[in-house]
């Protein structure tokens, strides 16, 4: 038997990878190709030997979901695009600021508030884009480092967290400035989201006859 599977969250090569692996590994599976462009699998598969819920299970499990129709609908195309676009201006302003605080220290060897103050606001601004316009990435990051496996947004994740320790181990480590990376982390996740959104408004463009 085959079928086609419509699925979401995948982002990069790794997260098509790690779900043909997933489903190839599954006993009863002929043969499994998943499709990233399209975010779609097409599957085969002895239906005695396997249950259709088992294959969409082993999705779920790498912390993708499995969508109810095959493609999405131009509606659904546009709202993601402008959810991802929301979320791409949201953490330029914040990196924006960010910039504000950090060219007088690296440019000028000055600062707004004082050296310090500046590195604890820098750091204070890169965590509220981490916990509001970039929370997804987290989320999606710990599902799938929870499964074994680790996507581009667990790449994403562990350099801007390891950026925005840099502040709170200042606090114990004499050695280390605070302000040296604390602003980097809300740079990191504008550059990605800014990918995620240009991914979004590519994917709606796709031409029909090779989005159906």
């Amino acid at each position: 038997m085959q079928i086609q599977i419509g699925i979401d969250g995948m982002h990069c090569a790794s997260c098509s990878a790690n779900v043909e692996k997933a489903l190839n590994a599954l006993p009863g599976i002929t043969k499994a190709h998943v499709n990233l462009a399209l975010e779609e699998a097409m599957v085969e598969y002895d239906e005695r030997k396997l249950e259709q819920d088992k294959i969409f299970s082993s999705i779920t499990a790498l912390g993708f979901s499995v969508r109810d129709t095959l493609h999405l609908g131009e509606d659904e195309h546009i709202r993601k695009m402008h959810e991802a676009k929301k979320r791409m201006d949201i953490s330029w302003v914040i990196t924006a600021l960010v910039v504000i605080f950090m060219v007088p220290h690296m440019v000028f060897k000055s600062a707004i508030l004082g050296h310090v103050a500046d590195a604890w606001v820098m750091f204070a601004l890169s965590l509220i884009a981490m916990l509001y316009p970039a929370r997804h990435v987290y989320v999606s990051a710990f599902k799938s480092i929870s499964s074994g496996v680790a996507n581009m947004d667990a790449l994403i994740a562990l350099g801007t967290i390891a950026s925005l320790m840099v502040s709170p181990l200042s606090l114990i480590i004499s050695s280390i400035k605070p302000h040296d990376f604390a602003g980097i982390a809300a740079m990191i996740l504008s550059f990605h989201l800014t990918g995620r959104y240009l991914e979004n408004r590519a994917r709606g463009k796709l031409p029909k006859p090779f989005a159906n």
